[in-house]
Parts: C-alpha cells; sequence; structure tokens
C-alpha cells in the first residue's frame, strides 16, 4: 500500500526525536498509520465544521476533534482567520505561508507591555447566620436600593425604604 506521506519524511522526524537507524519497514508502518490517524482527525474536525455551518476548516474544529479522541490539543494555534497559502513559483504542489516581514530594531526598541498585576486572593464573610455584616467588602444599604430600585428623575431616593435590615451581633461565649 502505497502513502502520501513518504518514509524519508518518518525517518527524519525520528531522528529529530532522537530515533536513528530507523528500517524502512518500519517508516513505511509509521507513515501509513500516521496518514490514516490524520485522516481520522480531519474528517472528525470536518464534521465539527459542518455541524457549526461553516465553510472554513478553523484550528478549533482540529482541537475538538483531537480532544474527541483524547489527544492533546494543538498550541499556539488559534486563529478566527484562515491561513493564507500561497503556491511557489515553477511548482505545482508545493506551497507556503507568507510571513509578515519585522524589523529587528523595531522590535528590540518598541515600548514593553505593562506588566501583569500579581494575582490576589481575598475572603470574606457575604452572611452570618443570614445576617449581613457592615463591612468594607459588602455594599451598603443605598447601594442595595440603588440596584434594586434605579432613580428615576422624578423619584428621591430615600436609602431606609425597602433597604433589607442590617444587624450586627455579635455573640460572647
Amino acid at each position: 500500500q502505497m502513502s502520501l506521506l513518504q518514509k524519508e519524511s518518518i525517518k527524519i522526524i525520528a531522528e529529530t526525536a532522537g530515533v536513528n537507524n530507523l528500517s524502512d519497514e518500519v517508516a513505511s508502518a509509521l507513515a501509513a498509520d500516521v496518514e490514516y490517524r490524520i485522516r481520522e482527525i480531519t474528517q472528525e474536525a470536518i464534521k465539527f465544521m459542518r455541524r457549526s455551518k461553516r465553510e472554513i476548516l478553523t484550528t478549533d474544529d482540529i482541537n475538538s476533534a483531537l480532544r474527541l479522541r483524547n489527544v492533546e490539543a494543538l498550541y499556539g494555534h488559534s486563529s478566527t482567520d484562515p491561513i493564507k497559502f500561497r503556491r511557489v513559483m515553477g511548482t505545482s504542489d508545493l506551497f507556503f505561508v507568507a510571513d509578515k516581514e519585522l524589523d529587528f530594531n523595531e522590535v528590540i526598541n518598541a515600548p514593553l507591555p505593562p506588566c501583569p498585576r500579581d494575582v490576589s486572593l481575598s475572603a470574606h464573610w457575604m452572611a452570618i447566620e443570614g445576617v449581613q455584616p457592615a463591612i468594607r467588602q459588602n455594599p451598603t444599604p443605598s447601594e442595595i436600593t440603588t440596584s434594586l430600585n434605579p432613580p428615576n428623575k422624578k423619584q428621591k431616593i430615600n436609602p431606609t425604604e425597602n433597604a433589607p435590615a442590617i444587624t450586627n451581633t455579635t455573640t460572647n461565649n
């Protein structure tokens, strides 16, 4: 059986992974298996694309098909825009993705993005035995009234009207 994926390509990939002296039979068998798995993932991805009523296959479709097969998703390849391939001049079946050329000096001299803020976590009691304590993390009675009943231009705000009672109860044992 002839595979579209060449055994020489499998040998090169094996060498980059540290596997040297891969036999021709093993490389041919791996090429056929890899091609089968790629076709399987592609067919599942096309199903996701069609069910999403789209005509362009996206990396999200591929990732969904990989998750369906319990395979780790692709990292670094998420784009809403389709990739535009260009044909290499003088060939019929060789394509490439044209990358934007960057000036190295512009990249180096560009201002740094702002540092992300550290993650912080704080906890407080929203209510103790059904009573909301009057602490700065909890909203005040006027904020509660304003959020429940937005004021009209003609209506005056009365913070004590329809506000839930906030009592501070402490027990000494």
